[in-house]
């Protein structure tokens, strides 16, 4: 296993079989391993490229290989990637606009990941433009602020309209995804489908024998 030394954000050697792979990948990937190691200086145009590179990787490497390889490449485990991964998602095709403003590695995390409100992103980027300084403090603050926000004006969406959504964002994952990979994941979410249904089947029939038919609630 790659070993890190105190203090230092990636492993000194790696012990990844390449092998495994055809010499074309193997070189491939070797090539972005070493670009990455020399990028770990935690700049928000740095994270970028990484994220970047992991991307690539991951989409090169065989199933189940791209947790192994960070460890053994770098002493990561995924969710590392994963950070570097949204940041790159998030803010790659800005990465011009926003190399030279200060946004700190853990708030462009923050910022990045997939919970956070594309509104406190946009805010964050907006005051960052202006010459604020961004820091892990005032990211946690914006999210918070339009976490609330959203949850009070949050309204509850018809069925089209969450099937809308619900396509957009399989469509970006189905994207992403290896195309080797598809069968795999319509496999799961056709066995996901299934259990919700047969859950919701037991709540329904549960509440309907306890209780009686369910009615809905009177409103003011």
């Amino acid at each position: 296993m790659a070993k890190i030394v105190a203090g230092a954000l990636v492993a000194l050697n790696c012990d990844f079989d390449y092998s495994l792979l055809s010499p074309k990948k193997a070189a491939n990937i070797q090539r972005s391993a070493n670009r990455i190691r020399g990028k770990v200086k935690c700049t928000i145009e740095d994270i970028i490229t990484i994220g970047q590179e992991l991307l690539l990787v991951k989409e090169e490497l065989p199933h189940g290989q791209f947790g192994p390889w960070l460890l053994l490449e770098f002493g990561w485990v995924d969710r590392t990637a994963r950070n570097f991964m949204a940041v790159a998602e998030q803010f790659g095709p800005k990465t011009e606009m926003i190399s030279d403003l200060a946004i700190s590695p853990t708030a462009a995390y923050l910022l990045a990941s997939a919970s956070t409100p594309w509104e406190a992103r946009q805010t964050a980027l907006d005051r960052a433009i202006a010459g604020e300084q961004i820091t892990a403090s005032v990211a946690r603050e914006l999210i918070g602020v339009k976490r609330k926000t959203i949850g009070r004006n949050r309204k509850v969406l018809s069925a089209d309209e969450m099937c809308d959504r619900v396509e957009k964002v399989l469509s970006r994952i189905i994207m992403q995804c290896n195309p080797k990979h598809l069968s795999i994941l319509f496999d799961k979410l056709r066995a996901f489908a299934k259990e919700k249904e047969t859950e919701r089947g037991g709540h329904k029939n549960g509440a309907q024998s306890s209780d009686g038919p369910i009615r809905p609630r009177a409103t003011a």
